[in-house]
């Protein structure tokens, strides 16, 4: 997704003035020289900062952003404090004792069988209890085998660098030599696959070359070499794994597949963090050598200006919601109308981008001279908080029994534990990527219609 940068720096340019411009004016009212030791402090991280002089380094720091896909998980936490990463024998262990049917984790052949759909499809290869697997076995990593009588045999290599060892020169060709000469299988019947933790990994040359010879040399003796990741194939595979869920698996099998998922994904997610921040190095020292590089405190102002930016382009968009629902609901004659628990009265707006939409709003509409039905948003720190709800109106009172009813049905919560005026549940579908869709205002508007409707068919039977 492109970015409109220009636009976006002037923005925040005229923020941070506005930002300076109201400390000078602080000092003037408190008669305190901008000059004077004091007022130099209070200034000194306020010097007007063009952004835009960098605009070029910001826009393909987004784009790496944008590339890589980084994105923390809240499963990262205990590798980031608890586990660190095993090393590559330990993965190779892992991966091992998932796939062995022999091994009393009650999956038999099945995650065996999964694995193989998910590397390799295309061999069709037969899994049974014939297949024996061994790890960090003659200085393979991972082999399967699987020798009868009946002339399906094969013998599969998985050569793992999820750590990135180096690649050590014929490496897999020996391996595949030691398994064809060792357990008699024959040469077109050998797989071997290499398996990095991304397929994004890029060796540098020297190592590039080392691994393009040792494959050249695999499939000269008519073996055959696949290139496979943990990102592409494991992680499917695990994934795969999870949903089939058999129900002989032993208690904490699951368990122990999901750990093993997360940590995969934390080290793919690490790997996309260091790649894309090799690649904003290099975007720096090219800034550098074009006098473009910021120094840290316009980084700094920059952030908080950004910060300022988000949380304005939030009221905005809350107020938008909040101003097409009143809209509809003004052609249908319901007379809506706006109110805020930060403000006395009701409320009218000119615009989305009225700052009282930074704080909490209610918007009414009358049930009868009792009762009112609304719908509200405000902001929980991360999304949009939005919400329907039941009010009396004014002095009056809804009857506590239709309250109650209400409660019970819809499972509302009560505002500060009083039901006798105002009763609320949230809504989870809205949030600030949706908030101004066509489809989400015509929700908000059907459904205070159809809450007015059925509270005002109660207080007529009542």
């Amino acid at each position: 997704m492109s970015h409109p940068f220009p636009i976006i720096l002037d923005v925040l340019y005229a923020a941070g003035e506005m930002c300076f411009e109201e400390r000078l004016s602080a000092l003037s009212v408190i008669s305190i020289d901008r000059n004077s030791s004091i007022g130099s402090i209070l200034v000194a991280d306020q010097q007007k900062l063009d952004f835009r002089r960098f605009g070029r380094l910001l826009e393909t720091t987004d784009g790496f952003f944008t590339s890589y896909k980084v994105q923390r998980s809240c499963s990262d936490w205990p590798f980031e404090h608890f586990w660190t990463n095993p090393d590559e024998p330990k993965h190779s262990m892992f991966l091992g004792y998932f796939i062995n049917p022999k091994e009393d984790h009650g999956c038999g052949i099945k995650l065996l069988e999964l694995l193989l759909e998910t590397i390799a499809p295309q061999l069709n290869l037969s899994v049974d209890d014939q297949c024996e697997v061994e790890c960090e076995m003659g200085r393979l990593d991972i082999s399967i085998i699987r020798k009868s009588k009946d002339g399906k045999d094969f013998a599969l290599i998985i050569e793992n660098k999820i750590n990135g060892a180096k690649h050590r020169e014929k490496q897999v060709s020996r391996y595949v030599k030691l398994v064809r000469t060792r357990d008699d299988i024959p040469c077109d019947r050998i797989y071997a696959f290499y398996l990095p933790l991304t397929g994004a990994d890029n060796p540098d040359p020297q190592e590039r070359a080392k691994i393009d010879a040792d494959k050249q040399d695999v499939q000269q003796c008519q073996s055959h070499w696949f290139d496979i990741s943990f990102e592409e194939h494991i992680l499917p595979w695990l994934r795969k794994a999870l949903s089939s869920k058999p129900g002989s698996f032993e208690e904490g099998m699951i368990s122990n597949l999901r750990h093993y998922r997360d940590l995969v994904k934390f080290l793919i997610n690490k790997q996309r963090k260091h790649n894309m921040n090799a690649q904003i190095l290099k975007a720096l020292e090219k800034a550098k050598e074009n006098g473009e590089l910021p120094v840290l405190s316009e980084v700094e102002s920059l952030i908080t200006s950004a910060t300022d930016l988000k949380a304005c382009l939030k009221s905005s968009l809350r107020g938008k919601l909040l101003m097409e629902v009143k809209s509809l609901l003004d052609k249908q004659n319901l007379n809506p109308f706006f109110c805020s628990s930060e403000f006395l009265g009701e409320m009218s707006f000119d615009s989305e981008f009225d700052p009282r939409f930074e704080h909490e709003v209610n918007l009414c509409v009358p049930v009868d001279a009792k009762a009112l039905v609304c719908f509200g948003c405000c902001d929980d720190g991360k999304n949009m908080f939005s919400w329907f709800g039941y009010s009396k109106k004014g002095d009056q009172m809804i009857p506590a029994e239709i309250i109650a009813d209400l409660v019970e049905k819809h499972q509302l919560n009560a505002k500060n534990g009083d039901e006798s005026w105002y009763v609320w549940e949230r809504d989870n579908k809205i949030n600030y990527d949706n908030c101004i869709d066509e489809a989400t205002v015509k929700m908000v508007v059907e459904k205070l219609i159809e809450m007015k409707d059925e509270l005002s068919d109660r207080l007529k039977i009542f």
